[in-house]
């Protein structure tokens, strides 16, 4: 009789290197939520501020601050949603959360440094050999 035993990705448990990924993804998921959330914020409040000084210069450059700010802000909160979606569909097995947290990962690279430690062990989780026996179509 072997010792080996069947693989992870049939035992029901997930494997290792996939939960570390996952919660790596919902970290950074989180980080994004946050970053919108100031990031839309600071705009919004230097809008403002600009509108309340009173001149027409002041007002134009209000109304675009404030724009930036809630289309940056926006799509960095929907960004990190997506990512937390992502992460939950890479416990439940589903192929298009490897997929979307591979290019999460390619992308936090180049966020460095905390960044580029998150997409190191978020590419390294799921493109390991645990990841081939995991996902399903």
């Amino acid at each position: 009789m072997s010792d080996f035993g069947p693989p992870p990705a049939y035992t029901g448990e997930i494997p290792q290197s996939i939960k570390t990924a996952k919660v790596i993804m919902q970290i950074y998921g989180w980080l994004l939520v946050i970053a919108g959330i100031i990031l839309a914020l600071v705009f919004i409040g230097m809008g403002i501020f600009a509108f309340s000084q009173g001149t027409r210069d002041s007002a134009a450059a209000g109304f675009f601050t404030l724009f930036m700010g809630i289309i940056s802000g926006g799509i960095i909160l929907v960004l990190g949603f997506i990512t937390l979606k992502a992460a939950k569909a890479v416990e439940d097995r589903k192929n298009w959360g490897k997929v979307f947290g591979i290019i999460i990962g390619i992308f936090a690279l180049t966020n460095f440094p905390i960044g580029t430690l998150l997409g190191i062990f978020i590419l390294i989780g799921l493109l390991g050999k645990d990841s081939e026996g995991w996902f399903v179509n």
